[in-house]
């Protein structure tokens, strides 16, 4: 038998997981493989103290909790452990082309990591596939809740700490500035329309208060990472920070036409919808 999953990872956030369960998702429907359940929920100490972002929400935005249920076509691992585990062996991957290796092997549990590899191109023949199977592991008063009429921009503004400010001497990955956001919004609106706005961050409503200076502007308020990521799917048009994973499958998801800063592009991630500005 052939078995898959991802490595677990406590520390990395849901940008990250996603990228190795989509690659075990479509290793699972290429080859008939058995998918065990993903473990989602991330207690993540250093996102957290670091700080710059919005304590209340901790537990659902970078916890993960309340916001997937375990796939009922999906193994137990619990199950797997006990009954698979000792006959099996283990092989790590960081791509489908590894995975691909093993597929006429009997016995192997196929890992997939989850810090390689963080672009779409393996993903853009599979979108409905990856699209359908979070929706079925999203918490349905979730997905439910989330009725959006009528066309609209979504904005994704990352303020964690776990990014560094543009003139920063430290390494890390650069933070797309407020300032970016607000000073091409009226732009975005003169080549798709004066849409409402709804903007989506993991900071506070008073760091993103600039954004209230325009109209028909939603500073969203919600408590788990899935309604945002599902809501800002949704958009018609999208302004994401250029080097969030979170961002980043926003757009993969939605597919809609999507801006980012020339100083933090999405190049990295390979996205075949994406401008600068």
């Amino acid at each position: 038998m052939l078995f898959t999953t991802t490595e677990f990872c406590r520390s990395t956030g849901i940008g990250s997981k996603l990228f190795a369960w989509s690659r075990a998702k479509i290793f699972e429907n290429d080859y008939k493989a058995i998918m065990l359940q993903q473990h989602w929920i991330s207690i993540r100490g250093a996102a957290v103290t670091r700080g710059g972002i919005d304590y209340m929400k901790v537990f659902g935005k970078i916890y993960l909790f309340n916001n997937f249920v375990n796939d009922t076509k999906e193994m137990n691992p619990l199950f797997f452990a006990l009954r698979y585990r000792h006959n099996c062996q283990t092989i790590m991957v960081s791509n489908l082309q590894e995975a691909r290796q093993f597929v006429k092997s009997d016995n192997k549990l196929i890992v997939f990591k989850w810090n390689t590899d963080h672009f779409f191109t393996d993903f853009e023949l599979y979108r409905k596939l990856i699209t359908d199977s979070i929706y079925r592991i999203t918490r349905k008063p979730i997905t439910n809740h989330l009725v959006v009429k009528e066309p609209f921009i979504g904005i994704n503004v990352r303020l964690g700490n776990d990014f560094v400010e543009q003139d920063a001497t430290q390494h890390g990955y650069r933070k797309t500035a407020i300032q970016w956001f607000l000073d091409h919004i009226s732009e975005v609106r003169k080549l798709h329309g004066n849409l409402p706005i709804y903007v989506v961050s993991d900071g506070t409503h008073k760091q993103l208060s600039d954004f209230t200076k325009f109209d028909n502007v939603v500073l969203v308020n919600n408590n788990r990472a899935m309604e945002d990521l599902v809501l800002l799917s949704k958009a018609s048009v999208f302004m994401g920070s250029g080097n969030s994973t979170f961002s980043a499958w926003a757009s993969f998801l939605g597919n809609m036409p999507t801006y980012s800063s020339k100083e933090t592009p999405f190049t990295s991630f390979k996205l075949s919808n994406t401008y600068e500005l």
